[in-house]
């Protein structure tokens, strides 16, 4: 997969926060997202060693990534098989954002006091696009968004407020740190 194929969690953020305010105010589906491609075409080595480094195992359908010693976002899916098709397209999103930040670990403790502030979170429910219910989460520190169709939720995604994202990452050098963590069987909604 080429890494201009994926999109890193703060642009990923920085779009679900305008998809979200477009949606609720004047329900359309709109966000700007120019600039993006040219970023990764810039960093396709260094995106592909990271991408090397970390590889899907069975049974996962869901991550919590930490970049930098905080986490980034969380992508759960309906099915392992879900994420396992996506995780390489995931694993290059990640290590755009990774890219001269300090390493730094995120502890169990804080996956999970992150995930319960989604779960705490304000729902809204808009039709899709496609197939389905978008439901747009935002709540203390955190926004996200999630697909449900048939009933089923099958993808979750959630990112903390961009002004916490940012705050204990520092940029050091290219070959800077990634972190991640899985969450399986956590129902969301």
């Amino acid at each position: 997969m080429a890494p201009a194929e994926a999109l890193y969690p703060s642009a990923r953020r920085a779009k679900a926060e305008a998809v979200t305010r477009s949606v609720r105010l004047a329900g359309t589906y709109d966000a700007e997202q120019s600039g993006i491609l040219d970023a990764y075409r810039q960093r396709d080595a260094d995106l592909e060693t990271y991408a090397r480094a970390f590889v899907w195992r069975e049974g996962r359908a869901g991550v919590i990534c930490g970049i930098g010693g905080t986490i980034a976002c969380a992508d759960l899916f309906d099915h392992p098989e879900t994420l396992r098709r996506l995780y390489p397209r995931r694993v290059l999103s990640y290590a755009l954002d990774a890219l001269g930040i300090e390493k730094g670990e995120v502890d169990v403790a804080t996956g999970q006091r992150f995930m319960e502030a989604a779960a705490g979170a304000t729902m809204t429910v808009h039709p899709a696009v496609g197939m389905g219910h978008e439901v747009r989460m935002t709540g203390r520190g955190i926004g996200g968004s999630a697909l449900v169709a048939g009933g089923q939720v099958v993808h979750v995604t959630v990112f903390p407020a961009a002004d916490i994202a940012t705050a204990n990452r520092r940029p050091l050098r290219p070959e800077g740190g990634i972190g991640s963590g899985s969450l399986m069987g956590r129902e969301v909604g």
